[in-house]
């Protein structure tokens, strides 16, 4: 039985608080909803008494000022357990375990992908993908080709629109698919230099 888990999702419903408390970090400084106090990554290689590490509870975003470390609270999670943000895989285990913490009565069975019956004529059957259990990241969502093509911030920012610099979409402009429950189900992508041929 696969288990999936929308990062989405999690990341909205679970708080930087409830992280935070589930690592045993004391918030010792709270101002309105941002908190103010020495790192607790394990590997922040700077003063461990002064206060460089912020989180904002409830947008679930974090910055170090010493050790530089930023992200969002699950990015924060795998720092506090030692596994490198970028692993797709660790972090979709990190997830599940804490959607299971926190949100145990919820069912982490990834659903059945749907097919249609085969028709007689030998069209193929329609598969609807099931929800993806990543997002891409470091799109470049100022890359010059959206202004160009005239796409204002606000819409770029609406649609999680960016242009890739690895991966499958290198160089490409990453478009996300989302079904109509609004869960991402995939990437389509688009050449943003016509003239290269790849």
């Amino acid at each position: 039985m696969n288990q999936w888990v929308d990062f989405k999702k999690l990341r909205r419903r679970l708080s930087f608080e409830q992280v935070l408390q589930y690592y045993r970090v004391e918030i010792v400084r709270k101002r309105n909803d941002q908190h103010l106090g020495p790192c607790p990554l394990p590997k922040h290689n700077g003063n461990r008494k002064s206060s460089t590490f912020s989180a904002n509870l409830t947008g679930g975003m974090f910055q170090c000022f010493g050790c530089k470390a930023r992200g969002n609270h699950l990015e924060f999670a795998a720092l506090m357990e030692g596994i490198n943000p970028e692993d797709g895989a660790a972090l979709r285990h990190l997830a599940l375990r804490l959607q299971a913490q926190f949100f145990p009565d919820e069912s982490a069975d990834k659903p059945e992908v749907r097919r249609e019956s085969p028709t007689k004529d030998g069209v193929l059957p329609v598969v609807i993908n099931a929800p993806l259990d990543f997002e891409l990241k470091g799109l470049d969502d100022r890359h010059p080709y959206l202004e160009n093509r005239g796409f204002l911030s606000e819409t770029v920012t609406h649609f999680g629109l960016g242009v890739a610099s690895r991966g499958l979409l290198k160089d490409r402009l990453a478009i996300p698919l989302h079904d109509q429950d609004g869960c991402l189900i995939g990437y389509a992508g688009r050449v943003v230099d016509d003239t290269v041929v790849s």
